[in-house]
């Protein structure tokens, strides 16, 4: 599944970033030919994703590894969009794989992004609970439980997110990467730097007290991002996206484990991290609906320690939106905060 998602992706951006001409934009030229905006609508938008997030762990040394994942689930999604805010809820729906013994996977996620300019901000926390080892076949192997997969069932995570970013080009719109609630009517591409925390908790629901099992970890994700982005409007309201670059930070790592007297024993360190971030999509925007679907995929890890770390995301999503008339409440809310349409 990860593969046709990074196949997916780069073949659109592969599409966007050597099209021909894509880099004879005329600057001159206003910003209200290249990006019709529906922002003082009222975008209402809903959909499914597969929305998958891994952690992985090596020792080179002793030819150790682990893979963590949660059970991938279809999650539906809705979105309010009015001028500079953004709300959206996300919730699990069904599982899809067919592994009878994998725990009782739910994710829950509720989050806001607000434009301010060329700023762009996000904040999101989301819930997860039910993981299991992906390969568990390593350490079952030559036992009685060998084919059995190893659930982590009251493990879960807590996810606070903070993203913010910068678009250079007036006349490039990030939300077509995202959204439907503008259009970009000629081609355009952007260079869009941005920094992000990421505060991840990892706990158990019903804590075992016992000599070297943990209680909780933290770990605090802070990265520098440096994506390149481009649009191709073509057809009549059709348009391709995609957003690619590295990503560098620091990772701060916090760990609570029982020791031989069952007493917390804190550890922590700090490690470099590297990484990437891709994601692409195909839409289409009209005056009263729109509609999407994309594609993304993140990873980024340390290679600094004794142990090798990193963190996948992947997924893939189609929306589908309408607009209306913005209730009169909401209009007064929106003007107590920064905004310009553009």
């Amino acid at each position: 599944m990860k593969k046709w998602l990074f196949i997916l992706v780069f073949s659109f951006l592969n599409h966007i970033l050597f099209a021909q001409g894509l880099f004879k934009v005329d600057r001159s030229l206003p910003d209200s030919l290249f990006i019709k905006s529906f922002r003082n609508k009222l975008n209402l938008s809903t959909g499914t994703q597969l929305n998958n997030a891994e952690f992985f762990i090596a020792n080179p040394t002793g030819k150790a590894r682990i893979s963590i994942s949660p059970e991938i689930t279809i999650q539906q999604f809705i979105k309010m969009e009015f001028r500079q805010i953004n709300l959206r809820y996300t919730f699990s729906l069904f599982p899809v794989s067919d592994i009878s013994d994998q725990p009782v996977h739910y994710r829950k996620e509720v989050g806001a992004s607000f434009k301010i300019k060329q700023f762009n901000f996000d904040v999101s926390l989301q819930n997860s609970r039910g993981y299991y080892i992906k390969n568990s076949d390593d350490f079952t192997a030559n036992t009685p439980n060998q084919g059995k997969v190893i659930q982590l069932p009251d493990l879960k995570t807590k996810v606070i997110n903070l993203q913010a970013s910068y678009n250079t080009n007036k006349q490039f719109s990030l939300d077509n990467i995202y959204s439907g609630r503008t259009l970009q009517i000629r081609k355009a591409f952007s260079f869009i730097p941005g920094a992000a925390i990421a505060y991840i908790h990892f706990f158990q629901e019903n804590p075992v007290v016992a000599a070297g099992i943990g209680k909780d970890n933290y770990l605090v994700d802070v990265n520098f991002n440096f994506p390149v982005a481009a649009t191709i409007a073509f057809a009549k309201k059709w348009y391709v996206s995609g957003i690619a670059g590295p990503m560098f930070g620091v990772a701060f790592y916090n760990s609570n484990t029982y020791n031989a007297n069952l007493q917390l024993v804190s550890s922590n360190s700090t490690e470099l991290t590297t990484g990437y971030y891709l994601r692409s999509g195909i839409g289409y925007t009209a005056d009263r609906w729109y509609a999407g679907f994309a594609a993304y995929n993140q990873r980024y890890g340390s290679k600094s320690g004794i142990n090798r770390d990193a963190r996948f995301f992947y997924g893939a999503n189609f929306y589908i939106g309408f607009r209306l008339k913005a209730p009169k409440v909401l209009k007064q809310t929106s003007d107590m905060l920064p905004f310009n349409d553009k």
